[in-house]
């Protein structure tokens, strides 16, 4: 197995999903996904990792396996709990299933572009 393929399998587990449920909701298929924990794929596209790493309540990075992040994501949290409103956001996420995580990065982004085409 792959390092990506382990932390999937590893992930997935973690939170009682089916290899089903993890295909389904990156629009792939089952036989895809089974190949991706055993490694046989390695190479997932960017925009299948992401939404890996988003229902799988997880980052790309790490499922990809860096080990360089816990500073990047060190510096990002001391960031947010230094904001009284992204604390509170970021406290109440604990509560929050995979599909409200994909739902609000889905907002926040479209946020982000509608601002981005104001300026």
């Amino acid at each position: 197995m792959s390092k990506l393929g382990d932390n999937l399998r590893k992930r997935r587990k973690e939170l009682n999903l089916t290899l089903e449920e993890v295909a389904n909701e990156a629009g792939i298929t089952l036989s895809t996904y089974q190949r991706y924990e055993k490694g046989i794929i390695k190479n997932i596209s960017s925009d299948k990792l992401e939404k890996l790493a988003v229902f799988l309540q997880t980052t790309p990075e790490l499922l990809i396996g860096w080990d360089n992040i816990t500073e990047i994501y060190r510096i990002k949290l001391n960031k947010i709990l230094a904001n009284p409103s992204l604390e509170k956001l970021f406290e109440a996420s604990e509560n929050f299933t995979p599909k409200d995580i994909e739902f609000l990065t889905n907002l926040f982004i479209h946020f982000q572009e509608r601002k981005n085409n104001q300026e």
